[in-house]
Parts: structure tokens; C-alpha cells; sequence
């Protein structure tokens, strides 16, 4: 079929790779294309139309964020990897968003502070700190970091 059968919303097959899914947007010679929900970008030439996209049923999801009850003021990453450690740190802040803490406690341990320099690393550029400072001597020392979060 020509070039202009390939619009938003047809089903099509993906050249050599065989693989089908609909079109998302065409892009001047090139189109991105849905396949399986992921987005694959192949040139127009390479795509041949198959039919019409099946109706998608409209489905609406309510998300309600409350804070949950006790929520966590602090996260213990001692044991992971700095990647491991990062991830869940991250995580840990954006959850935080929507309970009332302004101040959380990250245990990452002593050892040979490679978890501690890259979380300080990581919570320099975030952009919900404020601040962070190590632990007081009562809460964990050096082998955690109290981190205070922008209102």
C-alpha cells in the first residue's frame, strides 16, 4: 500500500523483524509504532499496513494519595550496591512526597563509605533536598545521613 495509508491508529507489520503493532505518529519518512508497549521507530517504507487498530476500551483509574498510616521516616540501604542503593533512595524520596516528613534518616552503614559519598552525591543534584548532613552521634553517626526536604 502507498506511503499515505500509514496514519495514526493503523495496524502494520514491521519489515524483516515481523513484527506487528499500530502506528503512533508519523514522523516525515519514518513512523513510531506500538509493538506490544514499546515503542519502536522504523522507516515508512519498511512498514506494511495490515488493517485497522482494534477499538481500545477507555478504561479511568482515581488514584488517591494519602500518606499511609506510620509511614517510614527512614530507609536502610546497608548491604546494597551503590546502583541498588541509588534506586530505592530514589524511590524513597518521591514517596515521601506525599506524606508530611520533612526530615528522613538513611542508614547506609560505615564500611568504606562508597554508599555513603554516593548518596551525598546523588542528594546534592535532587531536587526535593533542602539539605542533608551526617547523622548526629545519638542517631546513627557516620553510617547515616539526615536528610531535611524543601517545603
Amino acid at each position: 500500500m502507498p506511503d499515505a495509508a500509514i496514519e495514526p491508529g493503523v495496524q502494520v507489520a514491521v519489515g524483516a523483524l515481523g513484527l506487528e503493532g499500530v502506528v503512533i505518529e508519523v514522523h516525515g519518512k519514518h513512523a513510531e509504532v506500538d509493538v506490544r508497549g514499546k515503542r519502536l521507530r522504523a522507516a515508512l517504507r519498511d512498514l506494511r499496513v495490515t488493517g485497522r487498530a482494534p477499538a481500545t476500551t477507555r478504561v479511568n483509574v482515581t488514584v488517591d494519595l494519602q500518606p499511609r498510616a506510620g509511614s517510614l521516616s527512614e530507609l536502610n540501604v546497608i548491604g546494597c550496591t551503590v546502583d541498588e542503593a541509588l534506586t530505592r533512595l530514589e524511590k524513597f524520596l518521591d514517596a515521601s512526597t506525599v506524606t508530611d516528613q520533612q526530615t528522613l534518616r538513611i542508614i547506609h552503614g560505615h564500611g568504606t563509605g562508597q554508599l555513603r559519598r554516593a548518596i551525598a552525591t546523588f542528594l546534592k543534584e535532587h531536587p526535593l533536598v533542602a539539605k542533608f548532613e551526617p547523622a548526629p552521634a545519638n542517631q546513627g553517626g557516620g553510617g547515616a545521613t539526615i536528610v531535611e526536604l524543601k517545603d
